[in-house]
């Protein structure tokens, strides 16, 4: 390999880029200075924004969507520095009012929002649908197999209809299915009741 020694640039580029306190509307985008400058030019998805004074600078976001940032700094008007590295990050989903699923959109995964947790297999199956052509198979040995629904903006008024059943009547070892909550993992799951597979609720 070869390796070159040259003169340092007079503008440096920022690092330590990141993003914090992420939230579905918004992101904090900070980083390290190294020139003492006070304007910088950030680029979100491709498109630069020019001008930039405030470090950390709050970013404008849209609900589950994926930024790559990166930012340069405006040492005076004739020098800015390169790029620095870029930084990815994606916001939160927004909380809805109300949640209804079919499942007859998705060939593999879980809707946008959703998310799987815990042990086990969470697919989305064409055999033994309840209604539909598609129905949501859990699967696994052992331990909790859990389901996290988006978050919604309030439980009142609210509830719940769904169907469960075991792949083969002849199955008694499926365990129960429970509805609850989660604030975190699957170690935060509450449940509020709990049903047998064979009943339709």
């Amino acid at each position: 390999d070869d390796v070159t020694v040259g003169e340092a640039p007079a503008c440096v580029a920022p690092n330590g880029l990141a993003a914090n306190n992420v939230t579905a509307t918004s992101a904090d985008i900070a980083w390290t200075a190294n020139n003492g400058e006070t304007e910088w030019t950030i680029e979100v998805n491709g498109t630069e924004m020019t001008g930039i004074t405030e470090n950390p600078y709050t970013l404008t976001t849209t609900a589950n969507t994926e930024y790559t940032v990166r930012v340069k700094a405006n040492c005076s008007a004739t020098d800015e520095s390169d790029w620095s590295g870029t930084y990815t990050f994606t916001t939160p989903c927004a909380a809805v009012a109300t949640v209804e699923e079919d499942f007859e959109a998705y060939t593999e995964g879980l809707p946008d929002c959703w998310a799987k947790l815990g042990a086990g297999t969470v697919t989305v199956q064409t055999s033994q649908p309840n209604s539909g052509s598609k129905s949501l198979r859990f699967s696994g040995t052992t331990g909790t197999n859990i389901v996290a629904l988006p978050a919604l903006e309030s439980y009142a008024g609210l509830y719940l209809t769904f169907s469960t059943k075991p792949e083969s009547n002849s199955y008694t070892n499926c365990g129960s299915f429970a509805v609850g909550y989660v604030t975190g993992d699957a170690s935060t799951f509450q449940a509020l009741a709990t049903y047998n597979y064979h009943d339709t609720y």
